[in-house]
């Protein structure tokens, strides 16, 4: 007499199995990063990290861009300090020699910002004609945003947040 094997129960194991493990959530697993996604089972390698000033004891993520005639710049070094009734603040990005500089004045938190900010370009720089900054101070660290005009560039979408 012969035995049939009955392949059925082994096919609806396999079958289980190979689906449980193939629709695993794909995603960044480390929680310490800005896009952890706690749904998440596999990392894939999407993870980022806030960018952080190895001076910055506050733990905040620092930062600085802007929008230069409609392309970003996104400062990879940047700074600011509070001298003689003004914020310094600056960020540029050096692979391309591009960067900015404002003047903020300490007695008021908007304002006008005038030819003491300035855009440089490659080594090249204009003073600002016209433009506006707001900004808040918490905990020594300055946080704000700008805009402004130069002869030959338009500045937008300024945003800054940096230790004092």
């Amino acid at each position: 007499m012969k035995t049939k094997l009955n392949f059925l129960p082994f096919l609806i194991i396999l079958s289980v199995l190979t689906f449980s493990t193939s629709c695993k959530k794909e995603g960044c697993t480390d929680s310490a990063a800005t896009n952890y996604n706690a749904e998440a089972d596999k990392d894939d390698g999407s993870c980022e990290y806030p960018s952080t000033n190895n001076n910055n004891n506050n733990n905040t993520t620092e930062g600085f861009s802007a929008t230069v005639d409609g392309s970003p710049l996104n400062a990879n070094t940047y700074s600011a300090v509070e001298q003689g009734g003004f914020y310094g603040i600056s960020g540029s990005n050096t692979t391309n020699s591009n960067g900015i500089s404002l003047m903020l004045s300490t007695t008021s938190s908007s304002g006008s910002l005038g030819m003491m900010s300035s855009y440089a370009e490659s080594g090249n720089s204009e003073s600002a004609n016209s433009g506006s900054y707001s900004y808040t101070v918490s905990n020594n660290v300055i946080s704000g945003t700008f805009s402004f005009e130069t002869a030959s560039h338009s500045i937008t979408n300024g945003e800054f947040t940096i230790e004092l």
